[in-house]
């Protein structure tokens, strides 16, 4: 009953917040007194007790505006970084829950022969992260095979290279990212 207390004063959550608590996310489909329903992106219906709101840490990405999504990007590092940029903001203006907002493209990290570049983009739908940066890093590849850069994952250099979206390590161009917003 302390839980109810303090979440009905504190309002961390409210009904139809998207939020993290105890690792499990989801939309707040219903309050009660000992526990509060959330609605997870695969559809299932998990009650989180509401001591565990009250005392744990909980991330609600409804509260605060857009949501950062990062993915990265391995390119050879002969790849001009412009031409990266360029893909990267091509990508971002295609995907659908993207915030109509730059994309922020910075290098992250140089292991010769490889650059790795981090893309971020903004949404205003935090249910739709994961799906946001599933459609970036696939436009992201599109982009740059577009723009010439050999070795992207999926094609026959990058398959030869042993390029990969999916466990492994990244080769050239592969593609790979979070939707945790970090």
């Amino acid at each position: 009953l302390a839980g109810c207390v303090i979440i009905a004063f504190a309002q961390p959550v409210r009904l139809h917040d998207h939020v993290a608590v105890g690792g499990v996310e989801g939309t707040v489909e219903r309050l009660s007194l000992t526990y509060t329903w959330l609605r997870t992106p695969d559809g299932c219906l998990v009650a989180v007790p509401n001591e565990s709101l009250a005392a744990g840490q909980v991330r609600n990405f409804s509260l605060g505006g857009p949501t950062a999504v990062t993915v990265t990007v391995s390119v050879p590092a002969a790849v001009p970084p412009e031409t990266v940029a360029g893909a990267a903001r091509a990508a971002a203006a295609e995907a659908a829950a993207a915030a109509p907002r730059p994309a922020e493209v910075s290098v992250a990290g140089l292991a010769l022969p490889a650059a790795e570049y981090t893309v971020t983009v903004w949404t205003d739908d935090p249910a739709q992260r994961a799906r946001l940066a599933d459609d970036l890093r696939a436009a992201l590849l599109r982009h740059l095979r577009a723009a010439g850069v050999a070795g992207a994952a999926g094609d026959a250099a990058g398959a030869a290279a042993g390029a990969g979206l999916a466990g492994g390590a990244p080769g050239p161009a592969a593609a790979e990212g979070r939707g945790d917003g970090a």
